[in-house]
């Protein structure tokens, strides 16, 4: 929902009735949701995905550009993702890697991050759908900053439009010292 200008589509429809091919591309003023452009260069975004069966998606995502906190701090930004989605007959497998460089505007020094997760949902029934997450993020993209959370998550349909979504997740974090690396939550 960035300001800007976006194109995309689907391409080559396959004999199932799937697309093989989705793209998407961006121009926008780079300063996230809803807000005024505070310089003038522009960021540059886009996706491009190929559908080989009904269900499988394998994407690559980039994005380049900059953006101005009202610190006045202008960092670079520069990402990319890669990632692999199936979802099919009420299964859903995930995963997705994201790199990026460009500092924050509170520590423009700190100019790498990086994560990673894997999920599968679980269809249990009619009413219950159990999703096992492993996800990793690390601030600095150093093993010394990294933060692991495996979670578990059953999502109970108590009606049509009432659920219960109870989450109960594991968590190891590197960089906060020996006393509280690993908690629940």
């Amino acid at each position: 929902r960035d300001q800007g200008i976006q194109i995309q589509g689907d391409l080559f429809p396959t004999s199932d009735g799937h697309r093989f091919l989705h793209y998407q591309f961006m121009v926008s003023n780079g300063q996230t949701i809803n807000a005024s452009d505070k310089n003038s260069q522009k960021d540059l975004s886009g996706c491009i995905a190929i559908q080989p069966i009904d269900g499988l998606r394998l994407a690559v995502w980039g994005w380049t550009g900059n953006f101005t906190g009202s610190n006045g701090v202008t960092v670079g930004r520069d990402r990319y993702m890669v990632s692999a989605f199936y979802d099919k007959n009420d299964w859903t497998v995930r995963a997705e890697y994201a790199h990026s460089t460009g500092g924050t505007i509170y520590n423009p020094e700190n100019d790498k991050a990086q994560g990673w997760y894997g999920t599968v949902g679980i269809p249990m029934g009619k009413v219950v759908k159990t999703w096992l997450k492993y996800d990793a993020y690390q601030d600095d993209a150093t093993s010394n900053s990294t933060r692991t959370v495996f979670s578990i998550a059953p999502h109970i349909a108590l009606h049509k439009n009432l659920w219960f979504l109870p989450s109960f997740g594991y968590v190891n974090e590197k960089h906060v010292g020996a006393d509280a690396t690993n908690y629940c939550e």
